[in-house]
C-alpha cells in the first residue's frame, strides 16, 4: 500500500480506545478529535467499534465510594455522547449519539458488542 494512503485509515476500535485514554489523562484535545473522528467514520457508513463497557466511575454513597458501570460519556463540546442503549440493562449494549443545537438527537449508531 503506498504510504500516503496509510495515514488515512481509520481505526475505529483504536479511536474509541483513545476516547477512553483521553478521559483518564484528561486530554481535551484527544478527546474531541477523536469524538469527531469517530462520528464522521460511523456517519460515512464506517463499520463501528466493539464497546462491551464504558469503564466504570465512583460514586459518593452514605456510606462512602462505590465503583459503579459508566452508563454515558458525554462531550459536552460537541454535543455527541456515547451512552449505554437502555440504562437499567448494561447488556442491550451502547450507542454513539450527536445531537443539534436544540438538543435533539440527529443522529445514532449502535455499536458492535463482541459474545
Amino acid at each position: 500500500m503506498a504510504p500516503n494512503l496509510i495515514k488515512n485509515i481509520m481505526d475505529p476500535q483504536k479511536t474509541l480506545e483513545n476516547i477512553f485514554q483521553a478521559m483518564e489523562d484528561k486530554d481535551e484535545e484527544l478527546f474531541n478529535e477523536s469524538f469527531i473522528a469517530l462520528y464522521d467514520w460511523l456517519r460515512k457508513g464506517g463499520f463501528p467499534p466493539v464497546c462491551n463497557s464504558l469503564g466504570t466511575t465512583r460514586v459518593k454513597t452514605d456510606s462512602g465510594y462505590i465503583e459503579q458501570p459508566r452508563k454515558i460519556i458525554i462531550n459536552h463540546d460537541l454535543a455527541m455522547d456515547i451512552q449505554c442503549v437502555h440504562t437499567e440493562d448494561l447488556s442491550q449494549g451502547y450507542e454513539f449519539v450527536a445531537f443539534n443545537t436544540k438538543d435533539e438527537i440527529i443522529a445514532r449508531y449502535p455499536l458492535l458488542q463482541s459474545a
